[in-house]
């Protein structure tokens, strides 16, 4: 017996090409909003599939020297002056872009490459502090037309004065001198004392001091001299003289002294990673396991015993720190601990009751609402309170599978808060485009952390750094907005992105995107796809057309069974900027699902909306014998 069909026409909407990624999966697996692949496309903020802007050759960001050596960090601040500088950080490298632009300086230099990001901070002064190099460094611009990176802190001298009675004079008794370098001008500091020198005896006399030592830093003008009270042990300010000073006569009497000296000016030892916190500057040094912090409102002299020790029963070193909410955060791979504040000037480290640490430091950020961040599983978002995990699907697990393990220093996180992204510059191990190193980054994961999106962006170079220009210092730089991002590579250059620019430097970017497998039909049912009404924005070019690639997958094959060539608009009326394109079809099946590509150099935004595809759907036909 032969059971009769019913033919019925109707109407299926596909509007929602959000989403996380997915390989082909079965479809009882799937997840309701899982896409299949998603490169160069992401989800805008209106919910729509849109390709991806490209950058342009930041011509104003390379001196004629160029950078050559890889981009590892960028930023900009004010100097003293009230002017905005650019600093570029390469592997050896640190440079600052001349006043009014377009020119850069070379603040420092060392032999040994340094092979991991590096985000700097500024504490109360606003200098940038600079961690990672073979010393922490800070950028100083009190003179602005020749800034200078200097170690943060001073080293003690060496040696102590020699001493030896002199002229008739005020002294009589017992005494000794020490000496520190210091560091005047608007930011001062100093260091630790001298040994002491050996006990002279004047008696109504003077006291010589000669072969007083001589920094060699360069950020030392001036040395403090501190001497005892007759027959005393505490030194007290004696006078302060030029750097290069080696004598000095003392006649001055006990009770014009000054302050006591301080043995409390140790230089923070050469850190992995630096955060401001509590008007003190932190250090973490991961082959110690300490995080060491300065004295209150100093960002350059800590205390011997200013430091914490972050031990726990995994074996795992430190990896990275952050202010977030008030409160400072320390990461291991595997766990996470709070920093608290016991008493005025003691802390200690709570583990926190969660198993998800951070194992790439370059991939902590923070936004205002929480901490979004890089661990062995995933991307993880923490808001003071909770760890959040979005889900990621087998597409991006396979990506983050693929990581080169030995190079997760080089890994970059980056916030873009214009389109509430947050980027990962990750290796996988491959070439890209012409840069061809396989341990630097090669691509580019995006998480949309207000659509819960994942999507991948690949380059045509490989990007080692991501910064941005902060609002506030906009004007006079011919940036477009908060969206501008500087993309740095491993070649040396510099990119800037934003809407604006249509290739990657030249390089037409290609884009494509699979839904996910939208499950069409009853138990007993298929479908043919009579029409596809596609709607999308795409402009020509003037005489030159532009395309949409529309691609119909049916059944679970991943090879398409309809491929429709969408041509653009002419119209360049924002308001009626949206094409609607209607394609005959006949694609048959009980599982579809929609492709879409471009290969071409754009002259503006392409935006897939959505489609509407009408359907002839049918009772399966069935034949039953008998006798």
């Amino acid at each position: 017996m032969k059971q009769p069909s019913s033919p019925e026409l109707h109407r299926e909407g596909f509007w929602d090409f959000g989403g996380t990624l997915n390989e082909l999966d079965p479809p009882t697996m799937m997840e309701a909003n899982n896409v299949r692949k998603s490169e160069n496309f992401y989800v805008d903020l209106d919910g729509r599939r849109k390709k991806r802007p490209g950058y342009a050759d930041a011509s104003d960001c390379e001196p004629d020297f160029n950078f050559t050596l890889p981009i590892r960090g960028g930023f900009y601040f004010k100097d003293t002056a009230g002017n905005v500088r650019r600093v570029v950080i390469t592997e050896k490298k640190i440079f600052i872009e001349d006043i009014g632009g377009g020119n850069f300086t070379q603040l420092y230099y060392q032999t040994t490459a340094v092979k991991k990001t590096f985000k700097p901070v500024t504490f109360e002064s606003g200098r940038p502090i600079i961690v990672g190099f073979d010393k922490n460094l800070y950028i100083d611009t009190e003179t602005p037309a020749s800034p200078a990176a200097y170690q943060l802190g001073v080293d003690k001298p060496t040696s102590a004065p020699s001493v030896a009675v002199g002229a008739a004079g005020n002294l009589t008794g017992d005494y000794k001198y020490l000496v520190t370098y210091y560091k005047s001008g608007n930011f001062p500091y100093q260091s630790n004392p001298s040994v002491e020198s050996d006990v002279v005896s004047p008696s109504s006399q003077k006291v010589d001091l000669t072969s007083i030592p001589v920094s060699s830093d360069p950020q030392v003008d001036k040395k403090r001299l501190y001497r005892t009270r007759a027959n005393g042990a505490i030194f007290y300010w004696l006078a302060d003289i030029d750097n290069a000073t080696t004598s000095y006569e003392d006649n001055i009497a006990d009770d014009s002294l000054g302050d006591e000296v301080s043995y409390e000016r140790y230089v923070p030892p050469a850190a992995d990673d630096v955060e401001v916190w509590d008007k003190r500057v932190w250090f973490l040094v991961s082959s110690e396991a300490r995080i060491y912090y300065t004295n209150a409102g100093e960002e350059a002299e800590r205390a011997n015993l200013g430091f914490i020790l972050v031990e726990d029963r995994e074996p795992q070193k430190l990896v990275c720190m952050r202010e977030y909410g008030g409160k400072l955060y320390a990461f291991k791979p595997d766990s996470m601990f709070r920093i608290n504040k016991v008493g005025d000037s003691y802390y200690e480290p709570e583990r926190l009751p969660f198993s998800k640490g951070c194992d790439a430091r370059g991939s902590m950020e923070a936004t205002k609402d929480f901490l979004i961040w890089k661990s062995p599983d995933g991307i993880e978002l923490f808001n003071g309170y909770s760890i959040f995990e979005p889900p990621i699907s087998m597409y991006i697990r396979k990506t983050f599978n693929s990581i080169e393990k030995s190079y997760l220093d080089k890994i970059v996180g980056f916030v873009n808060k214009n389109d509430r992204q947050y980027w990962l510059s990750v290796p996988t191990g491959t070439a890209g485009g012409p840069d061809s190193d396989p341990t630097e980054p090669d691509i580019v994961i995006v998480f949309n952390f207000v659509k819960n999106t994942f999507d991948i962006f690949k380059f045509a170079h490989q990007t080692s750094a991501l910064f941005s220009v902060p609002k506030s210092l906009y004007v006079g730089l011919g940036g477009s907005g908060s969206h501008d991002i500087l993309c740095g590579n491993i070649g040396g250059k510099i990119n800037r992105y934003n809407d604006a620019f249509f290739t990657d430097a030249g390089t037409t970017i290609s884009c494509e995107f699979l839904s996910k497998w939208y499950r069409l039909s009853k138990e007993a049912e298929w479908n043919n796809l009579r029409e596809i009404i596609t709607k999308y924005v795409l402009k020509n070019d003037g005489a030159t057309k532009k395309h949409l690639t529309l691609k119909v997958y049916s059944n679970l094959d991943d090879t398409a069974t309809l491929t429709v060539n969408l041509e653009g608009n002419d119209i360049s009326d924002s308001l009626r900027n949206e094409v609607v394109r209607p394609t005959k079809s006949g694609v048959k099946g009980a599982y579809m699902s929609f492709g879409f590509s471009n290969a071409e150099t754009l002259v503006g935004e392409l935006k897939v909306i959505g489609l509407d595809g009408y359907f002839q759907t049918r009772i399966i036909k069935r034949e039953i014998y008998g006798t």
